[in-house]
């Protein structure tokens, strides 16, 4: 049989075999393995028959192989060497009712395909050599069955037997149902592809069951929702094949380490068209490693649909060690990816389950991703397991990267993001969103679901953000970590929602076992912008401790800084700021030692009201160099402020910090109230506790509607100290009397210092309401050193009254 095919090669081969024989000539090596040779190891009556030009597929003609073992619905091939030269076109007869040609390759070398390997009908194609398959750049595949190359030494049927390559013999006549099983005697073989275009695939299935599974320089399509899986197994085992309908699937053993994958400067690709009538296939990786590294536009592993109502296939990552995305260029649409575009359908979800997972970006658009660009179609969602870590590391792009959804302007709802890790890690030249998701349609934008069991560490502008833009319809979802150990934000890092459209934007949730950290510039920010008519979400954070420090460590002179916790509105048309809750063990606030902002707010400066700020702290509540904690009703804005609460078990102010509740000059709004209770003492020491009416502001009607008043002040604690100029004030010049301030000390108030410390109320020049009460209860009042205590009035209303309920009062040092 050998000879007869070498006969028909006479045009092609018969110089090279005389050279070769007569040792004149030296093949190259491509040249030397470029036939298919069938082996002895079927019956005579069985062997494989190559009839070269006897066949016309498509107006071209072809070479068909013929012959093999018919075992029911299983057509059997053996080979010693199988190849497909460049320009051939190599095709598998189908003889009625077989569903399946099995082909192995017995020989020493692995099977190169160069030319257009196919079926001359619908049944799938296995090939099987356990050296390897190689496909080159003028590789094609014409399989509208399923395609499966396998490195493994044999493919078996249930228990009625096996069809081997390491071990050849005939098939059993038994070998009558769907094969199900691969075996790996040894560590197999590779498969690879260099500059290959296998495009436009009409398989059912793509499967590539190798040692290690390497794609170079090549694209992998299919565009009739054929499915594509490329595995690999890294040590002798057995994997089971399964079935879903027509879908195939591997089942790998829990034990046995599997081979890596590798995607470099390649498309591996399933795509719906207009004109198909499908769902979009699946790609499905199973891997030790995974590494996709791309330089060049719709490069990576991705899903697409542009037929009305049809989804784009799912992305189905399983790579027990690591999985690594990296893009080297700055073009956009790099990595692993779904999208919808024109009539296309719903986005494909991408589910990721690994060890480590890191991404390297050079640009927007890159990295994890799906993407719903039309058609009211609600974006793919992206579900990763990573036991270890996620890294993400951008060095450029003004857009989002990372792992982020997107939908457009005539998108519909975008896919939500859920992380399961061990740690999280995200760092970026600028601040754009390293895990985000966005809505630019009537939709709202998928929410955020980060847990770890171990730290946090955003960095260097790293972004964690909801966003929707629509200024019409939709809303940002939530952003929820859970997090066992420490959550760290450093250097303008930022965890966002960002509301722009009518609904009410997402909640940040925050629940960490260890710190909660904001260095430098950082914010954990939830706002509603000018022509937005939504709320602001609320921000709630419960930590075994929180630092805020707005201190430059580059530069520790420096007054310039920011870190805060903010829950703010600047819509014209009604949307409130949100509230801000936080259960802590200890609490430390650093400000940039200047005026500003920093620290903790729900300010509002549209038509909104202010949010709420309650805190509560176990231990120590520590704020200096200027840390504030502040609601405010802007100049110019109708919303009110509102109530600050703090509970404590100490509470100590310093240079110049603040916690203060007013509205400021022609504002519409009212102040809020502020309410600490501390178990054990309260220490202001040049530093201000206060609520405020600025000048021409306020609103009286919404006042007298207001339960307990607006602009108080009440303090709970065993004691009280105000040292160097520390401040309780409720003042006004605007339209509101000044609030009341009450403190309830049970051992002592002491007063004292330079630059009058004090506790006042006043109406100021201007103002068009009395000052306010203050009343003190304590064991022993001490006023010295230029203390203050004073109700008093500069407008032409009158001051308040002052009621003290002491054991003891003390008055020394002109006080």
């Amino acid at each position: 049989m050998a000879l007869d095919v070498l006969k028909r090669y006479n045009t092609q081969l018969g110089l090279a075999l005389c050279l070769g024989i007569s040792g004149a000539y030296a093949f190259p090596i491509n040249q030397a393995h470029a036939q298919i040779t069938p082996d002895t190891t079927l019956p005579p009556a069985e062997r494989s028959l190559l009839d070269l030009g006897s066949g016309e597929i498509n107006g071209k003609i072809v070479d068909l192989i013929k012959g093999g073992a018919i075992r029911d619905i299983n057509l059997f091939h053996s080979f010693l060497e199988f190849n497909v030269t460049d320009g051939q076109r190599v095709y598998f007869a189908n003889p009625a009712g077989i569903e399946n040609i099995i082909s192995r390759v017995t020989g020493a070398n692995p099977s190169n395909i160069l030319g257009t390997l196919g079926v001359d009908g619908g049944a799938n194609l296995f090939l099987i050599n356990p050296k390897g398959i190689f496909f080159g750049d003028k590789a094609k595949l014409d399989v509208s069955g399923s395609f499966v190359g396998t490195t493994a030494d044999g493919i078996g049927f249930g228990n009625q037997g096996v069809f081997s390559a390491s071990n050849p013999e005939p098939p059993s006549p038994l070998l009558r149902v769907n094969p199900n099983v691969f075996f790996f005697n040894q560590i197999p073989g590779d498969i690879n592809t260099s500059k290959a275009k296998l495009e436009k695939l009409a398989v059912n299935n793509l499967l590539l069951l190798g040692g290690d599974v390497e794609v170079k320089d090549s694209k992998i399509s299919t565009n009739q929702g054929g499915n594509i899986l490329l595995a690999g197994l890294g040590a002798p085992g057995q994997v089971a094949l399964t079935r879903d309908g027509n879908k195939l699937g591997l089942d790998f053993p829990d034990a046995v380490k599997k081979g890596n994958v590798r995607v470099t400067n390649s498309a591996i690709e399933t795509f719906v068209a207009k004109d198909s009538n499908v769902d979009g296939g699946d790609i499905r990786i199973i891997a030790e490693s995974l590494e996709v590294e791309t330089s060049n536009r719709d490069q990576g592993i991705f899903t697409k649909t542009e037929n009305n109502g049809h989804q784009s296939g799912d992305i189905i990552i399983s790579a027990d060690n690591s999985v690594l995305i990296k893009s080297t260029a700055r073009e956009k649409r790099q990595g692993i990816f779904t999208t919808t575009e024109q009539e296309g359908g719903e986005g494909g979800k991408i589910t990721i389950d690994t060890g480590s997972l890191t991404i390297e970006t050079a640009r927007r658009e890159q990295g994890i991703f799906t993407v719903t660009n039309v058609n009211d179609q609600k974006g793919g969602d992206i579900i990763i397991t990573a036991d270890d870590s996620v890294s993400i590391i951008a060095s450029s792009g003004n857009n989002q990267h990372g792992i982020f959804t997107f939908t457009d302007k005539k998108g519909g709802p975008g896919g939500s993001i859920e992380i399961t890790t061990g740690s999280l890690m995200i760092e970026s030249e600028k601040p754009t969103p390293g895990i985000s998701t966005r809505a630019d349609g009537d939709g709202d934008s998928g929410s955020i679901t980060i847990d770890v069991s171990g730290d946090v560490l955003l960095k260097d502008k790293g972004t964690i953000q909801t966003q929707q833009r629509n200024q019409r319809k939709g809303r940002p979802r939530d952003i929820s970590l859970k997090v066992d150990g420490n959550v760290t934000l450093a250097d303008n890092s930022r965890i966002q929602i960002e509301n722009k459209g009518n609904g009410a934007g997402g909640k940040i949730t925050i629940l960490a076992g260890g710190a909660v950290e904001l260095k430098f510039g950082s914010q954990i920010e939830s706002i509603t912008t000018e022509k937005a008519k939504g709320d602001s979400g609320g921000i709630e954070i419960e930590a075994d401790s929180i630092l805020i420090d707005a201190r430059n460590p580059r530069d520790p002179e420096s007054k310039r800084g920011r870190a805060r916790i903010a829950a703010g509105s600047k819509s014209k048309a009604g949307g409130n700021a949100g509230s801000v809750d936080i259960r802590v063990g200890s609490l430390t606030m650093i400000g940039p030692n200047r005026s500003g902002s920093d620290g903790i707010n729900t300010n509002t400066s549209g038509d909104g009201n202010a949010g709420k700020i309650t805190i509560i702290v176990e231990g120590d509540f520590i704020m200096t160099d200027r840390a504030q904690i502040e609601i405010r009703s802007q100049r110019g804005s109708t919303g009110d402020a509102n109530d600050i609460i703090i509970e404590a078990g100490s509470l100590f102010l310093s240079n110049r910090s603040l916690i203060d509740a007013q509205t400021l000059k022609n504002s519409q709004g009212n102040p809020g109230n502020i309410s600490i209770t501390v178990k054990d003492k309260i220490e202001l020491t040049n530093s201000d506790i206060k609520t405020a009416v600025g000048p021409n502001a306020g609103n009286p009607e919404r006042a007298k509607n207001t339960p307990g008043g607006v602009g108080n002040i009440t303090i709970t604690a065993r004691s009280l100290y105000l040292k160097d100029s520390g401040k309780l004030e409720a003042l006004t010049k605007g339209k509101l009397p000044a609030g009341n301030i009450t403190v309830n000390a049970t051992d002592f108030v002491e007063i004292s210092g330079k630059n009058q410390s004090r506790i006042v109320t006043e109406t100021q020049k201007g103002a068009k309401g009395k000052g306010g009460r203050i009343d003190i209860t304590t064991k022993t009042l001490n006023l010295s050193d230029g203390g203050v205590l004073n109700a008093r009035s500069e407008s032409e209303f009158d001051g308040g009254d002052i009621n003290i309920d002491a054991d003891q009062v003390q008055l020394t040092d002109s006080a």
